[in-house]
């Protein structure tokens, strides 16, 4: 009967109280082997008895701690999966963030410059078929939805589930333009709201 037994104060895999220098190093060499653990090859790459090997496997339980060994190094694996999925999360954030301020900007300096140079700004704005103008405000909200839906993504605040319908949505912009033009009421609303805009400013 084998009077080896594993202290609970240690690891499985460590060093145990009655493990001597050479039954250590050769479950060391166990631990560690690649695929499949075996004696045998074992005690060929160390040029001892396989017999001696397999003893000491059975009196001091190498299957047993080298199952916990491979808990444990499966453990420190998703552990650092998920560090890395959270630094991901968290950049992705950053450059949703980012994307936001940019996009906010647009309008803050459009503001400004209207308070430098109004009529410039709206000879510009005027200046553009309307439909170039309905394309930028489509794209302008678009992208900033979108900015904000990855960044609430990457916080864990929304589900990647709740955005299945963004890709369709997008897909559907160039025809929904198309629609809009094509039809001759969007038109003339379109017109009056152009119209509607220009008296507004007092042109």
């Amino acid at each position: 009967m084998s009077l080896f037994t594993i202290d609970p104060n240690l690891k499985p895999w460590e060093r145990q109280k009655r493990e001597s220098s050479q039954a250590w190093a050769a479950f060391v060499g166990y631990r560690d082997m690649k695929g499949n653990r075996s004696c045998r090859a074992l005690a060929e790459s160390l040029g001892k008895s396989a017999s001696l090997l397999m003893r000491w496997s059975a009196n001091h339980f190498w299957v047993h701690r080298c199952e916990a060994w491979d808990r444990y190094q499966d453990s420190l694996k998703r552990q650092h999966a998920i560090e890395e999925i959270l630094k991901m999360s968290e950049r992705h954030a950053q450059a949703a963030q980012a994307v936001q301020q940019v996009l906010a900007l647009v309008p803050t300096a459009i503001v400004l410059k209207m308070r430098d140079d109004r009529e410039a700004v709206i000879n510009e704005l005027q200046s553009r078929p309307i439909v170039d103008l309905l394309s930028l405000m489509m794209r302008g909200s678009r992208m900033f939805d979108v900015a904000v839906r990855i960044e609430r993504q990457a916080r864990g605040v929304e589900s990647v589930d709740d955005d299945e319908t963004n890709a369709a949505d997008a897909a559907d912009e160039h025809e929904l333009m198309q629609k809009l033009l094509a039809d001759k009421e969007s038109r003339r609303v379109l017109k009056e709201i152009q119209t509607r805009i220009r008296a507004a400013t007092g042109e």
